[in-house]
Protein backbone atom coordinates (compact mmCIF):
# COMPACT_ATOMS: atom_id res chain seq x y z
CA UNK A 1 0.00 0.00 0.00
CA UNK A 2 1.10 3.73 -0.82
CA UNK A 3 -0.25 5.24 2.53
CA UNK A 4 -0.90 3.86 5.75
CA UNK A 5 -3.79 2.45 6.35
CA UNK A 6 -6.50 3.27 9.03
CA UNK A 7 -9.06 0.89 10.25
CA UNK A 8 -11.74 0.42 7.55
CA UNK A 9 -15.19 -0.99 8.03
CA UNK A 10 -17.62 -0.90 4.64
CA UNK A 11 -21.36 -1.44 5.47
CA UNK A 12 -23.59 -2.51 2.30
CA UNK A 13 -26.05 -5.15 1.72
CA UNK A 14 -25.03 -8.51 1.53
CA UNK A 15 -25.20 -8.30 -2.54
CA UNK A 16 -22.79 -7.12 -5.33
CA UNK A 17 -24.31 -3.66 -6.10
CA UNK A 18 -22.11 -0.68 -5.66
CA UNK A 19 -20.29 -2.72 -3.02
CA UNK A 20 -18.49 -4.94 -5.70
CA UNK A 21 -16.21 -2.49 -7.06
CA UNK A 22 -15.07 -1.50 -3.83
CA UNK A 23 -14.34 -5.20 -2.21
CA UNK A 24 -12.95 -5.66 -5.35
CA UNK A 25 -10.65 -2.76 -5.43
CA UNK A 26 -9.61 -3.76 -1.83
CA UNK A 27 -8.70 -7.08 -2.67
CA UNK A 28 -6.31 -6.37 -5.35
CA UNK A 29 -5.04 -3.37 -3.95
CA UNK A 30 -4.03 -5.74 -0.81
CA UNK A 31 -5.97 -3.32 1.52
CA UNK A 32 -7.75 -4.59 4.88
CA UNK A 33 -11.27 -4.09 5.15
CA UNK A 34 -14.20 -4.93 7.24
CA UNK A 35 -16.79 -6.00 4.64
CA UNK A 36 -19.69 -5.52 7.34
CA UNK A 37 -22.67 -6.61 5.55
CA UNK A 38 -26.87 -6.32 6.68
CA UNK A 39 -27.99 -8.91 8.90
CA UNK A 40 -31.48 -7.55 7.62
CA UNK A 41 -32.96 -4.64 5.73
CA UNK A 42 -34.70 -3.57 9.02
CA UNK A 43 -31.23 -3.33 10.40
CA UNK A 44 -30.45 -0.99 7.70
CA UNK A 45 -33.72 1.08 7.85
CA UNK A 46 -32.81 1.23 11.70
CA UNK A 47 -29.35 2.82 10.86
CA UNK A 48 -30.55 5.38 8.32
CA UNK A 49 -33.05 6.76 10.45
CA UNK A 50 -31.31 7.26 13.29
CA UNK A 51 -29.35 9.31 10.88
CA UNK A 52 -26.16 7.33 10.49
CA UNK A 53 -25.27 7.89 6.78
CA UNK A 54 -24.17 11.28 5.78
CA UNK A 55 -26.57 10.97 2.31
CA UNK A 56 -29.18 8.47 4.22
CA UNK A 57 -27.38 5.52 1.81
CA UNK A 58 -24.96 3.08 1.28
CA UNK A 59 -22.38 2.26 0.61
CA UNK A 60 -20.75 4.31 3.35
CA UNK A 61 -16.99 3.63 4.68
CA UNK A 62 -16.25 4.21 8.49
CA UNK A 63 -12.15 5.45 8.67
CA UNK A 64 -10.74 4.76 11.87
CA UNK A 65 -7.61 6.62 12.10
CA UNK A 66 -7.03 6.73 16.17
CA UNK A 67 -9.18 9.58 16.61
CA UNK A 68 -12.55 8.97 19.00
CA UNK A 69 -15.34 9.41 16.47
CA UNK A 70 -14.99 7.74 13.02
CA UNK A 71 -14.52 10.02 9.81
CA UNK A 72 -17.31 8.70 7.52
CA UNK A 73 -17.39 8.69 3.42
CA UNK A 74 -20.54 8.20 1.84
CA UNK A 75 -20.57 7.82 -1.72
CA UNK A 76 -19.13 4.89 -4.14
CA UNK A 77 -17.19 6.53 -6.32
CA UNK A 78 -15.22 8.83 -3.26
CA UNK A 79 -14.97 4.98 -1.08
CA UNK A 80 -13.67 3.82 -4.08
CA UNK A 81 -11.04 6.45 -4.86
CA UNK A 82 -9.94 6.48 -1.61
CA UNK A 83 -9.74 2.59 -1.18
CA UNK A 84 -7.72 2.86 -4.63
CA UNK A 85 -5.29 5.32 -3.47
CA UNK A 86 -4.38 3.77 -0.14
CA UNK A 87 -3.85 0.60 -2.49
CA UNK A 88 -1.47 2.46 -5.11
CA UNK A 89 -4.24 1.81 -7.51
CA UNK A 90 -5.12 5.61 -8.18
CA UNK A 91 -2.20 7.54 -10.18
CA UNK A 92 -0.35 10.35 -8.15
CA UNK A 93 0.20 12.46 -11.82
CA UNK A 94 -2.86 14.70 -11.57
CA UNK A 95 -3.27 14.55 -15.56
CA UNK A 96 -3.55 10.68 -15.41
CA UNK A 97 -5.76 10.72 -12.48
CA UNK A 98 -7.92 13.50 -13.91
CA UNK A 99 -8.68 11.18 -17.24
CA UNK A 100 -9.03 8.02 -14.66
CA UNK A 101 -11.68 10.15 -12.75
CA UNK A 102 -12.98 11.01 -16.05
CA UNK A 103 -13.38 7.91 -16.95
CA UNK A 104 -15.16 6.99 -13.81
CA UNK A 105 -17.77 9.93 -13.83
CA UNK A 106 -18.31 8.57 -17.61
CA UNK A 107 -19.51 4.94 -16.12
CA UNK A 108 -22.00 7.02 -13.53
CA UNK A 109 -23.28 8.83 -16.72
CA UNK A 110 -24.14 5.43 -18.50
CA UNK A 111 -26.20 4.15 -15.86
CA UNK A 112 -27.77 6.63 -14.01
CA UNK A 113 -30.81 7.39 -15.89
CA UNK A 114 -31.53 3.51 -15.86
CA UNK A 115 -30.92 3.48 -12.01
CA UNK A 116 -33.25 6.83 -12.12
CA UNK A 117 -35.90 4.99 -13.80
CA UNK A 118 -35.14 1.53 -11.53
CA UNK A 119 -35.61 3.63 -8.62
CA UNK A 120 -38.16 6.15 -9.73
CA UNK A 121 -40.09 6.37 -6.31
CA UNK A 122 -37.11 8.01 -4.82
CA UNK A 123 -35.97 9.86 -8.17
CA UNK A 124 -39.01 11.96 -8.28
CA UNK A 125 -40.70 9.41 -11.01
CA UNK A 126 -43.05 8.05 -9.03
CA UNK A 127 -45.66 9.52 -11.12
CA UNK A 128 -44.86 7.75 -14.45
CA UNK A 129 -47.37 5.69 -15.58
CA UNK A 130 -46.99 2.29 -17.48
CA UNK A 131 -47.12 3.84 -21.18
CA UNK A 132 -44.57 6.80 -20.23
CA UNK A 133 -42.10 3.79 -18.46
CA UNK A 134 -42.00 1.78 -21.24
CA UNK A 135 -40.94 4.79 -23.58
CA UNK A 136 -37.82 5.54 -21.20
CA UNK A 137 -36.97 1.60 -21.07
CA UNK A 138 -37.01 1.06 -24.46
CA UNK A 139 -35.12 4.75 -25.49
CA UNK A 140 -32.36 3.50 -23.09
CA UNK A 141 -32.22 -0.04 -23.86
CA UNK A 142 -31.81 0.95 -27.38
CA UNK A 143 -29.95 4.55 -27.27
CA UNK A 144 -28.94 5.86 -24.25
CA UNK A 145 -26.92 2.78 -23.10
CA UNK A 146 -25.50 1.70 -26.26
CA UNK A 147 -24.46 5.46 -26.63
CA UNK A 148 -22.40 5.21 -23.72
CA UNK A 149 -21.15 2.03 -24.32
CA UNK A 150 -20.15 3.12 -28.05
CA UNK A 151 -18.14 6.13 -25.72
CA UNK A 152 -16.01 3.19 -24.01
CA UNK A 153 -15.20 0.91 -26.80
CA UNK A 154 -13.44 3.97 -28.25
CA UNK A 155 -11.70 4.59 -25.00
CA UNK A 156 -10.39 1.11 -25.03
CA UNK A 157 -9.63 1.15 -28.73
CA UNK A 158 -6.44 3.84 -28.03
CA UNK A 159 -5.48 2.24 -24.71
CA UNK A 160 -2.27 0.18 -24.72
CA UNK A 161 -2.82 -1.73 -21.83
CA UNK A 162 -6.17 -2.65 -22.23
CA UNK A 163 -7.29 -1.10 -19.05
CA UNK A 164 -9.94 1.76 -19.63
CA UNK A 165 -7.86 5.12 -18.56
CA UNK A 166 -4.46 2.91 -19.92
CA UNK A 167 -2.89 2.65 -17.05
CA UNK A 168 -0.66 -0.07 -16.00
CA UNK A 169 -2.92 -1.50 -13.13
CA UNK A 170 -6.38 -1.39 -12.93
CA UNK A 171 -7.66 1.87 -11.63
CA UNK A 172 -11.02 2.92 -9.87
CA UNK A 173 -12.47 3.55 -13.44
CA UNK A 174 -11.94 -0.54 -14.07
CA UNK A 175 -13.32 -1.76 -10.97
CA UNK A 176 -16.61 0.31 -11.62
CA UNK A 177 -16.59 -0.37 -15.43
CA UNK A 178 -15.87 -4.36 -14.61
CA UNK A 179 -18.57 -4.82 -12.15
CA UNK A 180 -21.24 -3.12 -14.01
CA UNK A 181 -20.65 -5.04 -17.40
CA UNK A 182 -20.45 -8.17 -15.63
CA UNK A 183 -23.30 -8.01 -14.26
CA UNK A 184 -24.58 -6.53 -17.96
CA UNK A 185 -23.02 -9.54 -19.44
CA UNK A 186 -24.13 -12.14 -17.36
CA UNK A 187 -28.07 -11.67 -16.99
CA UNK A 188 -28.21 -7.92 -18.28
CA UNK A 189 -29.86 -5.15 -15.93
CA UNK A 190 -33.42 -5.07 -15.50
CA UNK A 191 -34.83 -3.91 -18.66
CA UNK A 192 -31.45 -3.98 -20.44
CA UNK A 193 -30.26 -7.46 -22.23
CA UNK A 194 -26.52 -8.93 -22.43
CA UNK A 195 -26.81 -8.75 -25.74
CA UNK A 196 -26.42 -5.55 -25.98
CA UNK A 197 -22.87 -5.83 -25.32
CA UNK A 198 -22.39 -7.97 -28.60
CA UNK A 199 -21.38 -5.13 -30.83
CA UNK A 200 -18.72 -4.24 -28.67
CA UNK A 201 -15.47 -6.41 -29.11
CA UNK A 202 -12.77 -3.88 -27.26
CA UNK A 203 -15.59 -3.57 -24.09
CA UNK A 204 -15.71 -7.47 -24.11
CA UNK A 205 -12.30 -8.13 -24.14
CA UNK A 206 -11.68 -5.72 -21.58
CA UNK A 207 -14.20 -7.41 -19.55
CA UNK A 208 -12.50 -10.99 -19.62
CA UNK A 209 -9.47 -9.01 -18.64
CA UNK A 210 -10.68 -7.93 -15.69
CA UNK A 211 -12.86 -11.08 -14.63
CA UNK A 212 -9.41 -12.50 -15.02
CA UNK A 213 -7.56 -10.88 -12.22
CA UNK A 214 -7.13 -13.37 -9.38
CA UNK A 215 -8.87 -11.93 -7.13
CA UNK A 216 -12.10 -11.08 -9.26
CA UNK A 217 -12.10 -14.40 -10.21
CA UNK A 218 -12.21 -15.78 -6.94
CA UNK A 219 -14.83 -13.27 -5.94
CA UNK A 220 -17.04 -14.25 -8.71
CA UNK A 221 -16.34 -17.46 -8.39
CA UNK A 222 -15.04 -18.24 -11.53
Amino acid sequence: MSLTQPKLTLLYFDIHGLAARIRLAAAVGGVELNDKRFASREEFTSLKESGEFPYGQVPCLYVNSGSAQDVKIAQSGAILRYICRLGGLHPEDAVQAAIVDAALAAEGDAFSAHGAVKYRGRSGLAHLDATALAIAEKDLRENVIPRHLGYLEKLLSGSSTGWVANTQRPSPADFAWGTQLHQLRTGGINFVPSETLAPFPKINAFLDKFLAVPQVKSYYKL
